[in-house]
């Protein structure tokens, strides 16, 4: 069984959130997304990311924020693991420079906005970790898992506790 990791990035900019909009050969219409994509073999994680946000938005990472969420999706022949992460501080202009052809744009949008664009992601297992991040459902550094036969809805297995309640306990 092969395993992919895949980053991907929050990038905020006064109250808006950065999608970018693509279209992969078998997709039949567009659908927007955070900007990310698979980690190359030998690459970090931190390098994958700069990579992908330069390809997809033409904005470098200049510092890494906090893990967001982590999410496992198992399919009978591929298993993925994918890392999004809060960018910090980044610095350029936006512009696509994507190799693969498969982004159309990168746009800021208003926080609103960008969680009804999410909700047009076919695929839960992107879908429901942004979306509960992005309005506060889930804490930093949760994880998601999501298999093949148990209806592919993904499900929340841990999530980091809030800091009055680790003074809590």
């Amino acid at each position: 069984m092969d395993t992919l990791l895949i980053v991907a990035a929050i990038i905020r900019q006064e109250g808006r959130v950065l999608l970018v909009e693509q279209q992969g050969p078998s997709d039949v219409t567009p659908t927007w997304s955070l900007p990310g994509g698979v980690v190359q073999a030998g690459e970090l994680l931190t390098e994958a990311l700069d990579r992908e946000m330069r390809e997809e938005t033409g904005l470098a990472l200049e510092q890494l924020g906090a893990l967001a969420y982590v999410t496992q999706n198992i399919e009978a022949d591929r298993t993925s693991v994918a890392f999004v992460f809060e960018v910090g501080r980044w610095r350029g202009k936006l512009r696509i420079g994507d190799p693969d052809g498969l982004i159309m744009r990168a746009v800021f949008l208003p926080l609103a906005e960008a969680l009804r664009a999410l909700e047009g992601l076919p695929w839960p297992i992107m879908r429901a970790p942004a979306i509960a991040y992005l309005t506060g459902q889930a804490e930093a550094g949760s994880l998601w898992v999501c298999q093949a036969g148990h209806g592919m809805t993904p499900s929340i297995v841990t999530c980091k506790a809030k800091p009055q309640d680790r003074q809590a306990q």
